[in-house]
């Protein structure tokens, strides 16, 4: 059996988990999924696919030492039921893995994904302890059979994680097929797209700024801002005259994604950026602030354009809204170029080569692989 050990479900995190579980679930492969569930961010229904065990602790209101003690008791429960691969899903998990490592009856093969994780610059340190219970990742260098691995969501952390020494590959979220599917419209008045599927408050209060000094300069313009965001966030953008559609409903983020004239991207997160991707997916012209997770994802002037500062997004922003032409070709490559590395396929081979034989001769039928088909109408459903 292989267990899956997540910490917090973010739309990220469940866009790589869904499809990855059901991807092993395609193989055969009997799998636990261990995670903790937030009401104020309940699990959507498709993340854990039907045949998937699934374990949740509620980590809503109350003592955190509470739920993570319930954690602890359910993956040493866990340990003892025939597991013989772990796939841990941010390094908080991994980390309280590190601490049971003694619970486990026989050593199972061991795999990490930070999904940008701001506790990753305490991996190194972790490693010297990890190897002593036996949790630890192999630095670089051949990997064997039974070696562990790190999988990283995005070429950026891929790149960090090799700078400390580690081992790693990166293999990408996949975006709902109904993005990549979508017959975009544009608005008659321009309308200007951002967002993030993380509560961000700083990109957020940018893209406010952005809207005011647009408003002052260009008449007749529409600002929409998608994701979740706190009281105050709120207030401050719906004070610049921005549309907040906080709702995890992909029917409703559609809408400005179809109407909009340019999507930008103003966070700054070491995170796989998935909203951006899902606005080059849908075909929509893309301007974001220039950052390593951005760097990974936009070829500037190519499939996107990259921006250091306000200044330049503004010139950007007001440079594409004058050029149709140019809206339309940015969109069409971001398009192409989304549906060649955020696609289940990918995923599915990027995983193969990361988990190795030791997984895949797991499978029911040994030697299987998934089915060459054609992408899902519904393909990525749960990265919304």
């Amino acid at each position: 059996m292989m267990l899956h050990v997540v910490g917090r479900l973010t739309e990220p995190v469940a866009s790589f988990l869904g499809p990855s579980v059901e991807h092993l679930l395609a193989l055969g492969i009997r799998q636990h999924v261990l995670l903790m569930t937030d009401p104020a961010r309940p699990l959507a229904p498709d993340t854990v696919p039907h045949g998937v065990e699934l374990t949740c602790i509620d980590a809503g209101p109350g003592p955190a030492w509470r739920a993570w003690a319930e954690w602890r008791r359910a993956y040493r429960r866990l340990a003892g039921s025939g597991v013989s691969a772990v796939h841990f899903h941010g390094v908080r998990p991994w980390l309280m893995g590190l601490l049971e490592g003694h619970a486990w009856v026989h050593q199972p093969a061991l795999y990490l994904s930070p999904h940008g994780s701001r506790l990753l610059p305490l991996l190194p340190l972790a490693l010297a302890a990890g190897r002593w219970r036996g949790l630890g990742v192999e630095r670089t260098g051949t990997v064997g059979r039974d070696s562990r691995s790190i999988i990283a969501t995005n070429g950026f952390e891929a790149q960090r994680l090799r700078q400390m020494g580690l081992r790693a590959s990166a293999s990408y979220p996949v975006v709902n097929a109904r993005y990549l599917q979508l017959q975009r419209s544009e608005a008659a008045q321009p309308c200007i797209v951002g967002g993030a599927h993380v509560a961000t408050p700083a990109g957020a209060d940018r893209f406010a700024r952005l809207a005011v000094v647009l408003a002052g300069a260009a008449a007749q313009m529409r600002y929409q801002w998608l994701g979740p965001c706190n009281a105050v966030t709120r207030a401050r953008l719906e004070a610049a005259g921005v549309t907040v559609i906080d709702t995890p409903d992909v029917e409703a983020a559609l809408v400005p994604l179809r109407e909009g004239w340019v999507f930008v991207a103003t966070v700054l997160d070491p995170r796989t950026p998935l909203m951006l991707a899902q606005a080059m997916a849908a075909g929509l012209a893309c301007i974001a602030v220039c950052t390593p997770t951005h760097l990974d994802l936009i070829d500037h002037e190519r499939t996107g354009v990259l921006a250091e500062d306000d200044a330049a997004l503004l010139a950007a922003i007001c440079a594409l809204i004058d050029d149709p032409a140019r809206r339309r070709r940015l969109g069409d490559a971001a398009r192409a170029e989304t549906k060649q590395r955020f696609g289940r396929r990918q995923l599915a081979r990027g995983l193969a080569s990361s988990y190795g034989e030791r997984v895949v001769g797991m499978a029911s039928v040994p030697g299987s692989r998934p089915p060459e088909t054609p992408e899902p109408a519904d393909a990525g459903s749960v990265g919304r």
